[in-house]
């Protein structure tokens, strides 16, 4: 039996995120095929135990699986005065912030949609990668999603087909209409709700307590509409053809401030 020395031994990175090793030496819990399929959404500890190893973990799965995609949001440097700028002013409390966490995730799935083979059928997949190329015809993410709102006054375009507007035959080029982008949350979500796919696609959400204060009214709110729009991502598509897996890690310690009826 070989002894090593403890300096000798390989404790792999202080931190799990960007730990390539990470395969190595990660054991996995009984929940984490749970994970994987949806059936567990939410990963809660304390500090240091594991909870973005966890993420790190799923997502080099993701990115060694051809049917699988993933896309990451962190509040580490997160325009969160954006998400408050664009929220919907007729609702209070944390309702006010839901809609655009929504589709900023609704965005990302489009984004699946416009690169994965195996979606169908095509009509529907094809006006979602037309919505995606004129709105976002460049690599984005979930804060370039954020940038673009604000500067087109929290709207984006759409095609008339994809409004559901009529065109002639002879009509070779579409209008293009300017609408809300609560408005595009609609229609985007009832055309992937018509599409089918072969692949999984995750949306994970970690360094949430990035700034976090005890006691900040703004960012509880900002967090409780966050957790609320990822279950009703989650609710929205199961049972559909589309297999979206949000997965969401949170300091118990916060976790347990935010005191809302809703995370029971």
């Amino acid at each position: 039996m070989e002894i090593l020395n403890f300096v000798d031994v390989d404790w792999g990175a202080d931190e799990a995120k960007g730990d390539r090793n990470l395969v190595k030496y990660f054991l996995k819990i009984p929940e984490y095929d749970g994970i994987l399929d949806g059936k567990y959404r939410y990963v809660i500890g304390r500090k240091g135990t594991g909870k973005t190893a966890i993420i790190e973990r799923i997502r080099e799965e993701v990115e060694s699986n051809a049917l699988w995609q993933g896309a990451s949001l962190s509040l580490r440097d997160f325009p969160l005065s954006l998400i408050r700028k664009l929220r919907d002013k007729s609702y209070q409390d944390k309702s006010q912030f839901v809609p655009v966490w929504k589709f900023l995730m609704l965005v990302e799935i489009c984004k699946f949609i416009a690169t994965d083979q195996s979606a169908e059928p095509h009509q529907e997949v094809s006006e979602l990668r037309e919505f995606i190329k004129l709105n976002f015809p460049q690599e984005f993410t979930f804060v370039d999603t954020l940038t673009y709102l604000d500067k087109q006054d929290a709207k984006v375009s759409i095609t008339s087909k994809l409004l559901g507007l009529s065109t002639s035959e002879e009509q070779s080029v579409q209008t293009i209409e300017h609408v809300h982008f609560q408005k595009a949350s609609q229609i985007i979500q009832s055309k992937l709700h018509k599409i089918s796919s072969r692949c999984q696609y995750f949306l994970f959400f970690d360094e949430l307590d990035e700034g976090y204060r005890a006691g900040d009214k703004n960012l509880r709110l900002l967090l409780l509409s966050l957790l609320r729009s990822v279950e009703d991502v989650f609710l929205d598509f199961d049972g559909t053809g589309l297999k979206v897996r949000p997965v969401l890690a949170l300091r118990s310690d916060i976790f347990d401030s935010l005191e809302d009826n809703g995370l029971e």
